[in-house]
């Protein structure tokens, strides 16, 4: 009887080894990510976008602690945030759509000699990402114009939502700040 008992748990080993050696798939790797409230809390730096017409630091991260549904609803939108009011204002608004289950972590940012402009857009793919064209201003209009496209990658039916927060110069007085966005 030990015997029978000793070679049925050989085999079972055996069969569970076999088991290992014949799967040859990689194995999963499950990783705990901070969720969003933690990384707006400490938001790290993320480098500067290129134009034509200069650099510009990408503060996206400020919406990190905003839901997506209410970014999704938000598709379409651009926008300007002067000072830390308007940006305040913005996160008031997050607060007061309904669309989040939790208020929304507030950043903050230095507005001295910069304002935020962006955008929030809404695509179907399998990446999309914002590209700064360049700060071009008009005299005749009394306008600056940042000019943003969007890319898509095809291929996918992804529902993606793409923000993007840019400090620019101020303009001068008297100009007005308007976003441009080109893309799907």
């Amino acid at each position: 009887m030990r015997l029978r008992i000793v070679l049925l748990l050989g085999c079972l080993s055996a069969l569970i080894a076999a088991c290992g050696v014949l799967d040859r798939r990689e194995p999963v790797v499950i990783t705990a990510t901070p969720d969003a409230a933690q990384r707006a809390a400490a938001p790290a730096p993320t480098p500067a976008l290129a134009a034509v017409t200069g650099t510009f630091a990408n503060h996206t991260a400020l919406l990190d602690g905003v839901c997506s549904e209410f970014l999704f609803a938000s598709a379409g939108e651009t926008f300007v945030w002067d000072t830390s009011d308007t940006l305040a204002a913005f996160y008031d608004r997050v607060d007061d759509s309904g669309l989040c289950r939790r208020p929304a972590t507030r950043g903050t940012f230095d507005f001295d000699g910069v304002v935020l402009a962006g955008a929030i857009h809404a695509a179907t793919g399998c990446d999309a990402a914002f590209q700064v064209l360049g700060l071009a201003q008009d005299d005749v209009t009394r306008t600056q114009t940042l000019s943003l496209a969007l890319a898509v990658e095809p291929g996918c039916e992804y529902e993606l939502v793409e923000p993007l927060v840019v400090a620019v110069p101020p303009p001068p007085d008297g100009y007005t700040l308007q976003i441009a966005v080109t893309g799907p």
